[in-house]
């Protein structure tokens, strides 16, 4: 009875997996799609998950001051931190396009930095054994990528959502299709009669 009962839970299970992927899927494809097409989402949406951050770790902050403020005497200093917190959480919450550029694009111009500095370093490096023309190339395409990202860091932040954008669609889409591959799986082997089991050959059956 329970080889039963554990038989008909893993069928179900089988029947219904494929529809959580397929709708993984479907959920990957469209964040991937508004990424692709509006990327300043991406932008504003690590802005306001930061300034939520922060606007949780001010209250806390604070709510933790009042208790501290009759066992300890520099209650206030966790008080200020707190309502440092909160507003800079309140103030980013209120302009998430621009923090966002800006959050997005200080690393980016660092990236760029390390990049130019890679990048001469490797081509006055053009001296050495085993150098060549495709050794300065890629020196001088690492040089104007650097370049590229510190005049350029909000254009390159939208550039890198877009790609952000489209791996997580084609993942979705590929997701999808496996969901449809594995429903195609579950039917035909659930349509399997099952087998009989052999009965034994008795001594009447062997004469």
């Amino acid at each position: 009875m329970e080889g039963t009962v554990e038989n008909a839970n893993g069928s179900t299970i089988l029947k219904n997996s494929w529809f959580y992927t397929f709708i993984q899927g479907c959920i990957s494809a469209v964040i991937g799609l508004i990424l692709m097409i509006f990327p300043t989402i991406g932008v504003v949406f690590v802005s306001l998950v930061f300034s939520f951050y922060l606007i949780w770790l001010g209250i806390s902050q604070i709510v933790l001051s009042f208790k501290f403020s009759s066992i300890q005497k520099n209650w206030w200093i966790i008080l200020i931190r707190g309502l440092i917190m909160l507003i800079s959480g309140l103030v980013i919450l209120s302009f998430p396009i621009s923090f966002g550029n800006i959050s997005v694009g200080i690393p980016l111009i660092l990236l760029g930095l390390f990049l130019i500095f890679y990048g001469v370093v490797d081509l006055l490096s053009n001296k050495l054994p085993g150098s060549g023309i495709h050794h300065v190339i890629s020196s001088i395409i690492m040089i104007l990528t650097g370049v590229l990202l510190c005049l350029a860091s909000a254009a390159a932040a939208e550039i890198i959502f877009r790609i952000l954008g489209f791996t997580v669609f084609a993942g979705g889409i590929l997701q999808g299709i496996q969901a449809f591959y594995s429903r195609k799986w579950v039917q035909s082997n659930m349509d399997k009669p099952a087998s009989e089991p052999e009965t034994s050959k008795t001594d009447s059956d062997r004469e």
